[in-house]
Formats: C-alpha cells, sequence, structure tokens
C-alpha cells in the first residue's frame, strides 16, 4: 500500500477524440478549415449512415471548430480519451497503476496485455468496442514532453453510453477529476498479502499436496494478479477500500500534446474496428 506515502501526481490531456456526421463528405471549405487546424488529414471511417472523423491530441482552436460544425451539420461526439500521464518512474508507477486501479461496471474477464512499439509493456482491460476502457503503458516519453522520460501512462476511453453527459461543447472546460473518478476507483491492495492468503485457501482446499502446488503453479502463471483488477475478478467478496487518495489529480486538462505519427496506422486500425 501507497497509504502515508506520497500520492502519485498525474496530468491530463485529450488523446483521441472522434465525432459523426450524418453524411459521407463534409463541405469542403469545412474540410479544409479543420485540415489545416488539425495540421494534417484526420482519420476518418464511412458508411451507409455517415461519416466518423477522428482526432490525436486535438487543441482548443479545432475543438472549438468541430463543435460549430456538430452544431450546423448535426454531428455529435461519439468518443474521447482522457490521457493520463504518472509524473515518476515509469516502471514503478505502472507497477502502482495495476495494484490500485479499478475500472468500474467491468465484466470479470482476462486482461490482455502486449508489447508496445518500444518493446515496453501494454495492456488493456475490456475489449476495444467497450464503451468505457482502460488501457495502460510504460514505454513512451509523456505526449506533453516527448523529449522528456518514458512515463507511465493511462488512457480512459469514454464511448456512447459512458460519455459522462460530455457533449461536443464540453471538451475543452472538462475536469478530469470529475469523469475518471466517475468511472475508476483507486484502491488500498497488498497483492503479497492477497495472494499468501487465496493460496493457502488452495492448500486448504486441496487434500493431495502436489495438486495443490500445481493449482498454485496455474494461478501465478494465469490469474494475473499483479492487477487489483484480476483480484477483483477472482476474489468479488475480498474487501477492497476506495481511497482516491492514493493519487493527484488535477481539474483541467493540459493542452500542447504532440501526437505520434508512428502510431497513425494502429489508431486508424482501432476506429475502423469501434467506427
Amino acid at each position: 500500500m501507497r497509504t502515508g506515502i506520497t500520492p502519485v501526481k498525474f496530468r491530463h490531456y485529450l488523446d483521441t477524440v472522434a465525432f459523426f456526421f450524418p453524411m459521407t463528405m463534409l463541405p469542403r471549405a469545412d474540410w479544409a478549415s479543420i485540415c489545416k487546424l488539425y495540421g494534417d488529414t484526420p482519420y476518418t471511417n464511412r458508411n451507409a449512415m455517415g461519416m466518423l472523423v477522428a482526432f490525436q491530441c486535438p487543441q482548443p482552436d479545432l475543438l472549438e471548430r468541430m463543435a460549430d460544425l456538430c452544431d450546423r451539420l448535426h454531428g455529435n461526439l461519439t468518443r474521447y480519451d482522457i490521457s493520463s500521464d504518472a509524473i515518476g518512474p515509469a516502471a514503478e508507477n505502472l507497477i502502482f497503476i495495476k495494484e490500485h486501479l479499478l475500472l468500474k461496471h467491468r465484466k470479470a474477464m482476462p486482461i490482455e496485455t502486449f508489447d508496445n512499439l518500444t518493446g515496453g509493456e501494454g495492456s488493456i482491460y475490456c475489449p476495444f468496442e467497450a464503451p468505457r476502457n482502460v488501457a495502460l503503458y510504460d514505454d513512451f516519453p509523456s505526449k506533453l514532453d516527448p523529449q522528456g522520460p518514458n512515463v507511465a501512462k493511462i488512457d480512459l476511453r469514454l464511448r456512447k453510453r459512458a460519455k459522462c453527459g460530455i457533449d461536443h461543447r464540453g471538451l475543452i472546460g472538462l475536469n478530469p477529476i470529475t469523469v475518471i473518478l466517475r468511472n475508476i476507483r483507486f484502491v488500498e491492495f497488498n497483492r503479497q498479502l492477497f495472494e499468501r492468503e487465496t493460496f493457502r485457501k488452495v492448500m486448504k482446499e486441496e487434500n493431495d499436496l502436489e495438486q495443490a502446488k500445481a493449482r498454485i503453479r496455474d494461478m501465478r502463471r494465469h490469474y494475473q494478479f499483479e492487477f487489483v483488477q484480476r483480484a477483483h475478478d477472482y476474489a468479488r467478496r475480498y474487501r477492497l477500500i476506495t481511497n482516491n487518495g492514493l493519487v493527484c489529480l488535477e481539474n483541467k486538462l493540459t493542452w500542447g500534446a504532440q501526437r505520434r505519427h508512428v502510431a497513425r496506422k494502429d489508431l486508424s486500425n482501432e476506429i475502423n474496428m469501434v467506427g
């Protein structure tokens, strides 16, 4: 636990933001204006119902322009991601996040882990198309400081009914604390104590010692107890005390994040998958 220890501090910014318009093409002048403000061509997905337009790290001038377009062309905000960068050593903070972050209203399921582009570790708590999701990373510099050290990063991804009442006019003045704590709990959790109690219970349940040891080895290999989320999945009655004082969250977004072109293809594929 980190009770009595300085809380982990986070900075927040908007990462991916997506808008839907009930048309397959935006007016040419409007499209040219948003491309100019964005400094690139946005990611798009079209179908018979309309057009999805998505941006990475949008800034206030672009968001104001998109809000005006939504009002005029009957568009709406369909997704926004709040990225939270932990200040301090990436590896240590990633361990802390895994052991103390609970995503609310999540069905029990394995957490998917994957290797990042630079060889670090990534994990995603739900399938990509889930309305509410969390992704963790530990191997990139912050988009707020591309020349700085690697940081541990939480991506809170909100779509459809999970948007917390935020519409296309609410992004610029968004309060990250309100949205994050509506979807995430930070809880006190002693992983070593939990594992000792769990494995002791297994030893009592099994009559055969070797069978008990085999079962414990299997749990160590597959149950992902490094995530408090998975411990909660396994033992729903295990008491976890909410302590949001474990973290220090800011009440406003930080602007100036710079998108990574290296991830362009991956983001495009994900937008197409959930579009």
